[in-house]
């Protein structure tokens, strides 16, 4: 592997516009120009490893293989609730203002992470999670035995709940502001220069 020398070119194994203009603006100081892959054309690899270093592997591989040139590709580990606002964002940014791109995204956020946390936080306060690997019988050294024995149920919230319902509907208005100061927030980040 030879290194990349200032006015070449380098491939950035990725269809993703907003990967390779970050990818392009920390190349830049270097005077190394990136190109993506579906500038030139590339198709998007199976992404059939077993780690994200294996993905990231494959798809560099089959860009260099592809092009003759030198590629870069990265893997990011993804969490349910990311994944699916990644391919809402994929599939709608652009075709849909920000301002209605905002709830939907807050819709799947939402959905996602109430179906992925409930049923993990119900595996949790099982003798499942005591182990090494999700660490649950460890406890902060300030915590009293009383407080340790009450980690494995789920808390008497009877006098203080409210319907669910009403719950969920703030948590759709909070995530809706949160997808809108942040799709905002990364516009105007992608205009910055150093």
């Amino acid at each position: 592997m030879r290194p990349i020398a200032p006015g070449e070119r380098l491939v950035i194994a990725s269809h993703n516009p907003g990967k390779l203009a970050e990818i392009d603006a920390l190349l830049a100081p270097y005077g190394v120009a990136a190109v993506g892959a579906a500038a030139l054309g590339l198709p998007e690899p199976e992404e059939t490893g077993a780690t994200f270093e294996d993905n990231a592997v494959l798809k560099a591989r089959a860009a260099a293989e592809a092009s003759g040139m030198a590629a870069l590709a990265d893997d990011s580990g993804l969490v349910v609730p990311a994944l699916g606002l990644d391919l809402v964002r994929e599939r709608l940014e652009g075709r849909v203002r920000d301002l209605w791109l905002a709830p939907i995204l807050a819709l799947v956020f939402v959905t996602l992470f109430v179906a992925v946390e409930w049923p993990f936080a119900s595996f949790l306060i099982t003798q499942h999670s005591r182990n090494w690997f999700f660490n649950g019988a460890n406890y902060v050294y300030f915590m009293t035995h009383q407080f340790a024995s009450r980690t494995f149920s789920f808390a008497d919230w009877d006098p203080w709940a409210r319907p669910l319902a009403p719950q969920l509907a703030l948590a759709l208005v909070l995530a809706t502001v949160t997808s809108y100061v942040g799709l905002k927030w990364g516009t105007w980040m992608t205009k910055v220069r150093r």
